[in-house]
This record gives C-alpha cells, sequence and structure tokens, in this order.
C-alpha cells in the first residue's frame, strides 16, 4: 500500500521527490519496513521517512524494489498496488485538463499505469483512491478498468478494536457521516477532544474538519442545482452517468457516494447516496434560502432529550412531504416509487399509478376521519361543523388557522392525539383504467415500541377498502398479511432503503424504544 497521506505527504517535487518512479519506489520500501523492521534497523534505516526519502537514491524504480522482494518467483506472482490518497498530489485538480498531464498526479498514475503494462512479471493489478472520481484524467484506453463502488465505513477501529468513544447520540451520529470514513475520522476527532458535548457541538466540529479537507464541497451554485440533488436522492431515481442533475455530475461531487446498479458501473446507472452530514454542512450555509428548511428534519437540537411518540408521527409525516416533493407537481407515480424501500402488499399495489403533488404540512387540533368517504371530518354520519363542508379541516399550518380542502389534494394533516383514525393522513388521486380517476387516501399509522399490532383493526379504524395503510413501526416486525387489502410497511429492516440519509433519525427512535 503506497500512501500519499498519514506522514507519507509529497514533498516538493522538484527537490525531494524528483519524479514519477521514484516516489512510487521510495513508498514501496518503507512500506516493507513493518515486516522487516530488524533488517532496515541492521542497516540504520531512518525511523523518519523524510529522512529515508533522502537517502533513497534519484535513480531509485519500482522494478529493483520487486525484484529484491520476490526473486526467483518474479516472474509468476501476482502484486496488488494500492496508492491511497492521490487527491494529495499537485495536479489532482487539474487532472482533466491538457496542463495537467505536466503534474504530478498524472505522472504517478502513468507510472503506475505502466507497471499494469508492462510484459515481464510480475503480474501487477493496481488499485487507486481519491476523495473524487479520477477517471476525468485517464485518457481512453481498451485496457480494463474497474470502479469500485465503496463500501459504507461502520465503525472506526485500530488493530481491529473500535475507537469510537462512548456517547449518548453515538450511533446517530454514526449512521449520519453516512458512511463516509473521512466524516468518521473526524467524527472520532471531536469526540476524544468533546467526550460530554451536546450533538449540535459535535457536528460542528465535525463540520468545521470537513470543510477544511472538503473545501469544493460547498461550493454548489445555484440553489436549484441543491434542490435537485436533494429530490434525486430521497425519491431513489436511477440516474445515468451520461445525464446531470440540475448542471451537476453528482460522480464529482465531493462527499456524495453513488450506489451503481446491481454494484456493477458498467451499467451506468446508479442512485445517489447523500451523508445527512453532507445534506447539514449544506443547510448550513448563510447563502442558501429558508425554502432548503424543511430538508433539514428532526435536527440536532430535538435529541437533546428523550424522543416521544409525538415526534415519531411528525417525522413520518414530513418525510412524507418531502417524498412528494422529489418527484415533480403533477407527476404520475407508482406507489413503488413513492414509497420505495417499504414492504408492499399485495403486489398489484406497487404497480398503482397516482398523481403526485406537492403537499404542505398541517396539523389538526380536533380528532378527524381518515378514511376517504368522510377524510377530514370529525364524524362519519352527522352533520358537518357549521361553515364546513364535506372534506373540510380547520388546521395550524405555517403558524395560522386556516380551513383546508382534502380533495385538493395539497395537504398531509396530523390528526389530533386518540382519534379513532390513522395518526396522519393525506387524499390521492389514483388513475384509473380508461382515464376513469377516482380519490382516495393514504393513511400513516406510527407504532412506537412494543405497542400491539393487528392489522386488520388498523385498517377498519383507519381506511376504507380503496384506502391505502402505511405502517411506521419503531420495532422489527415480521411483516403481517393485509388480507388483500392494500397496506404499506416498514419496520427497522427498511429504515435504510426507506429512509434513505434519513435512517438515523428512525433508528434513533428505535433505539429509545428499547427498554
Amino acid at each position: 500500500m503506497i500512501s500519499c497521506e498519514n506522514g507519507l505527504s509529497p514533498g516538493d517535487w522538484a527537490t525531494e521527490e524528483l519524479n514519477a518512479r521514484r516516489f512510487v519506489a521510495c513508498r514501496m520500501l518503507w512500506q516493507l519496513r513493518n515486516a522487516n523492521k530488524e533488517a532496515f534497523r541492521e542497516v540504520g534505516a531512518p525511523t523518519d521517512f523524510a529522512e529515508f526519502r533522502i537517502q533513497c537514491p534519484a535513480d531509485l524504480t519500482p522494478s529493483p524494489v520487486l525484484k529484491s522482494v520476490l526473486r526467483d518467483e518474479l516472474n509468476h506472482s501476482t502484486v496488488v498496488i494500492g496508492v491511497d490518497g492521490m487527491q494529495g498530489l499537485p495536479g489532482f485538480t487539474d487532472r482533466s485538463d491538457a496542463a495537467g498531464k505536466d503534474l504530478p498526479f498524472y505522472q504517478v498514475m502513468q507510472e503506475v499505469c505502466r507497471l499494469v503494462n508492462q510484459m515481464e512479471g510480475p503480474f501487477v493489478v493496481a488499485c487507486v483512491a481519491a476523495l473524487q472520481n479520477v477517471k476525468s484524467g485517464l485518457a481512453g484506453s481498451p485496457q480494463a478498468r474497474v470502479f469500485l463502488e465503496l463500501p459504507r465505513v461502520t465503525a472506526v477501529t485500530r488493530n481491529k478494536q473500535p475507537v469510537l468513544p462512548g456517547h449518548r447520540l453515538k450511533d446517530l451520529l454514526i449512521e449520519d457521516m453516512g458512511g463516509h470514513g473521512r466524516a468518521l475520522e473526524c467524527l472520532l476527532e471531536a469526540l476524544m477532544e468533546m467526550p460530554n458535548a451536546a450533538a449540535t457541538a459535535l457536528v460542528g466540529a465535525v463540520m468545521r474538519q470537513l470543510r477544511q479537507k472538503y473545501p469544493d464541497a460547498i461550493q454548489l451554485e445555484p440553489e436549484a442545482d441543491l434542490k435537485e440533488l436533494l429530490r434525486a436522492a430521497v425519491s431513489g431515481r436511477w440516474i445515468s452517468s451520461r445525464d446531470t442533475v440540475g448542471n451537476l455530475d453528482p460522480e464529482k461531487v465531493e462527499l456524495i457516494r453513488v450506489k451503481f446498479k446491481d454494484g456493477d458501473p458498467s451499467q451506468c446507472l446508479y442512485r445517489i447516496d447523500l451523508p445527512y452530514i453532507w445534506l447539514h454542512l449544506m443547510l448550513s450555509l448563510s447563502k442558501f434560502s429558508d425554502d432548503l428548511q424543511p430538508w433539514n428534519l428532526m435536527d440536532y437540537h430535538l435529541f437533546e432529550s428523550e424522543p416521544t411518540w409525538q415526534q415519531w408521527e411528525e417525522f413520518n409525516a414530513r418525510f412524507r412531504v418531502l417524498r412528494a416533493s422529489a418527484f415533480e407537481d403533477g407527476q404520475v407515480v407508482d406507489i413503488a416509487d413513492l414509497h420505495r424501500g417499504a414492504v408492499i402488499q399485495p403486489d398489484s399495489l406497487k404497480s398503482t399509478k397516482v398523481i403526485n403533488r406537492h403537499l404542505q404540512f398541517a396539523k389538526s387540533g380536533h380528532q378527524l376521519f381518515s378514511r376517504s368517504s368522510c377524510c377530514g371530518n370529525p364524524k362519519a354520519r352527522t352533520n358537518l361543523p357549521k361553515g364546513l363542508g364535506m372534506h373540510q379541516c380547520v388546521v395550524e399550518m405555517t403558524n395560522q388557522s386556516l380551513t383546508v380542502t382534502l380533495t385538493d389534494k395539497r395537504v398531509l394533516v396530523v390528526n389530533a392525539a386518540g382519534a379513532p383514525a390513522a395518526d396522519a393522513f393525506l387524499m390521492l388521486e389514483e388513475v384509473g383504467a380508461g382515464g376513469n380517476n377516482h380519490t382516495i387516501s393514504e393513511c400513516l399509522q406510527c407504532k412506537k415500541g412494543e405497542s400491539r399490532l393487528e392489522v386488520e383493526i388498523e385498517l377498519d379504524k383507519a381506511c376504507d377498502k380503496a384506502d391505502i395503510l402505511v405502517l411506521l413501526l419503531t420495532t422489527t416486525k415480521t411483516v403481517p398479511h393485509s388480507g388483500g387489502q392494500r397496506l404499506i410497511f416498514v419496520s427497522e429492516a427498511q429504515y435504510q432503503e426507506y429512509f434513505g440519509f434519513y435512517a438515523g433519525r428512525a433508528f434513533y427512535q428505535t433505539r429509545a424504544a428499547k427498554p
């Protein structure tokens, strides 16, 4: 493993590194020290890399290093050469420009490719890593190149032992780093320096470090491009490698991960995987408007005290509003896309099409019915409240008391506590055959802890026959049978796919619900 960081950062190219072959060979020799400490000590090799590099001959190349290690097996061996941290080489940012070909990054890449292409043994496989995709700096070639999708890092270890200090919100913070190794390193440093700090302070420290390490990550302009990235991430839509999101190429945006279809980059289709910390970093910038604040779903200050069942309801309701905003207003959408990651019954519901509408979040101070036949009304078969028509109700929305008509399909309402109906609901236009569309209710029922679950009772309480029941649980349960009625089911096993970069918030609710 040849590193360009952790004490092995590139020195002055003209006076210290001299050339690409020597750059690679010096680090190959240095990497052998751990396995050959006695031999290095006997010849008086320096223990400081800068001093060690000075002693390396100016004409040193990788070939004698490989020969000294492999000896008689040279022509029958396979060597894997890893080059880590290539973003530290001068010329990395210019890698796709003509001028970049005369700079160290391109020259080191050429040397690595030379080792791969040489006819004489050993057979060399090269793996290079950098903060951004390096393929934009490589000329076209028939040579096989595999761009690996990095696994999500879920723990920070040294010598296989976990090193992250304990903290009440550690699991949430780890999840919010989105499997990004560098972000987890920043979290480790913050926890070491401030072990008892509030989550807001810890995240602030992590963001300061990330701004220094990834200065280009916060250069997104205009705001519309950021919105398009967020919409693409929440919708989970497949993006072609030939397309942009807004004006951006997500493969080149720092801190963003892309997940190729079937893990195969050759298919040229991927989804965007955003770490929540990246979202938090973007939303902390004053240049962006308040229009983006709804994306700051269940922010860190809410976790300074134990979560409540009301927070679980509101989290799911606000997430559903965001899901609607991830698609175009008026777009015909399959239920399977609108609720990607959930278990959906029966199978025919997956391909059921509805007309998506951008929604506003609202709360009711009164208990309301959620079933489509009387959605929004306080009772099923009584006179309507004075001044209100069918499917009309008074709600709190944008800090105002307003009368809304649910058949407009523009509002998601969180019900009052104890209602004999769903915890939250909205109305949808289902696309029927031959243009015979009809209105249904989507009813969200949020279960926290080990509360009793009987699907038949929940369906009877919340839905008419054509309506959709969305069950959102903070525990892992066996998927129940809906008896042919329409059910969307989300428990802990579905969080990662369903909530995406908000999954940490759902997992925290799960852990808080356990005794």
